[in-house]
């Protein structure tokens, strides 16, 4: 894991940096990135627009599932920020349309050659999608001719060897495969598979939904009713079934961090919403299709989510009121937004104006909780003269030096010889003496506090700085 050459999960998104890099044309990397979004989320609604087209033989629900991924607020949210959900979604798209065009126009063993390319191009940019279209990709091979599926073999042995080539130039398959265990085990154990956590699982499935929701947006639910029962057609339900599950139970079982995990799941719902509106008139079509747009544009350009105060901040779930828990339940959807979007850049902007300021000696260490709406990710990448400390949810303390990166020593305090050292988060304290001078500032319930005294980071169970400690502090009996 090394964030230097964007690793944030093994083998890193290798493609998606490389094509970045052929778009930048000078561009800084996050501006590079977005264009690779733009264009990926392009591709995609022509995608989609040309597989309802070509499988209903309906313009209009070609029009409809269009507009729907074009004004999707979760595409839209992840489309202006430099992270790789929008292009996963356009290449398991790909991988859908393919599988489509292989088992509708069989004799045609292009499609079976363009489904390897695709899906080796998917491994490259993020190596678990692929694996999730796998069960998707099997149908498709034992739905193809004997000559389709030689022409697949070979494609997918050379898309296949080249990707192993570049994984071991990058990362090494040694090291992929120790990273890749290391993570699963670290996500399972927080996982709702984990001894059948369900709290965990409660909270996955409400996640799922909520994100979901962001996906298709409230144009999209409220069109829902005016669809018409399509006819029934085995193959369609087989090829969504084996979409939507395998993305649906690694989210809801195993692992969902935030709302782009759910995006790879927009291009089913939207094919399996516009399939109704096959036959439609015109006037429907164009009356749905403005509603779509018009709700969605609402719902991302105008909600914006509520503050700490409304939804109780940092008070556990059960202490708070049910006006709060339904806010802090529709903040899930509303956080999708502009509003959000530029919040994250201003605290941002406050971040890389305010730490150099408060610590300008080279190598100071930036600490940020896991309860921060920045991360350590952000520190690494805006400060990369600095040393980031990150305390994810996993419950240890990770230290990540610019060049190189690893675990600490695990749970428990991780010493900090640092010149000076600025701390990100909302819920942490400081146990010092008088004479250590500690300094703060606030933005969004934002807080960033600095100290030029040596601190311990102590790590709590849930990963939040539940205390920092300066080195002069006296150690607590038992501690």
């Amino acid at each position: 894991i090394d964030i230097a050459r964007h690793q944030p999960h093994p083998p890193g998104y290798i493609g998606y940096i490389a094509a970045a890099r052929a778009l930048g044309f000078g561009a800084g990397e996050n501006v590079a990135l977005l264009r690779v979004n733009y264009l990926t989320a392009i591709v995609a609604a022509m995608v989609v627009w040309w597989l309802v087209a070509r499988a209903t033989r309906s313009r209009g629900a070609a029009t409809i599932a269009w507009m729907i991924l074009l004004s999707s607020p979760l595409n839209w949210f992840y489309s202006s920020i430099a992270e790789v959900y929008v292009t996963e979604m356009a290449l398991t798209l790909g991988v859908g349309a393919c599988v489509w065009a292989v088992i509708h126009d069989a004799a045609d063993r292009r499609w079976s050659i363009l489904l390897a390319v695709i899906l080796g191009v998917t491994a490259l940019v993020k190596l678990p999608a692929a694996v999730l279209m796998c069960p998707l990709v099997l149908y498709a091979i034992v739905r193809m001719p004997p000559a389709s599926r030689r022409a697949f073999t070979v494609t997918a042995v050379g898309a296949l060897a080249s990707v192993a080539v570049v994984f071991a130039a990058v990362v090494g398959i040694e090291q992929l495969w120790r990273l890749s265990v290391l993570q699963f085990e670290g996500t399972a154990v927080h996982s709702a598979l984990s001894a059948l956590r369900l709290r965990a699982l409660n909270r996955s499935l409400r996640d799922v939904a909520y994100s979901t929701f962001a996906a298709v947006g409230a144009g999209t639910l409220l069109m829902v009713p005016l669809r018409r029962r399509p006819v029934p057609d085995r193959v369609w339900r087989i090829v969504l079934t084996l979409w939507i599950v395998p993305y649906l139970a690694m989210c809801v079982a195993l692992h969902f961090p935030k709302p782009g995990y759910a995006l790879p799941l927009l291009p089913p719902l939207v094919l399996w919403a516009a399939r109704g509106f096959a036959g439609a008139s015109a006037r429907r079509v164009g009356l749905v299709a403005s509603a779509v747009a018009l709700l969605n544009a609402v719902q991302f350009l105008a909600v914006s989510p509520w503050g700490a105060e409304a939804t109780g901040g940092g008070m556990r779930y059960a202490q708070k009121s049910a006006g709060q828990k339904l806010r802090t339940e529709l903040n899930s959807i509303t956080a999708v937004s502009l509003h959000s979007i530029r919040r994250r850049d201003h605290l941002v902007e406050w971040l890389v104006r305010t730490a150099p300021a408060a610590c300008p000696a080279s190598g100071s260490a930036v600490v940020v909780g896991a309860d921060a709406v920045l991360t350590w990710r952000h520190a690494m990448f805006y400060l990369p003269q600095e040393v980031s400390v990150g305390l994810p949810l996993a419950g240890d303390g990770i230290l990540i030096a610019p060049e190189s990166a690893g675990p600490a020593a695990g749970s428990g305090d991780v010493e900090l010889a640092a010149p000076c050292t600025v701390l990100v988060g909302r819920e942490f304290q400081f146990v010092e003496p008088a004479e250590t001078e500690v300094q703060s500032a606030m933005l969004y319930g934002e807080r960033i506090a600095w100290t030029r005294a040596p601190v311990t980071v102590r790590v709590g169970k849930a990963g939040r700085l539940l205390r920092i400690r300066t080195a002069t502090a006296p150690r607590e009996p038992g501690r």
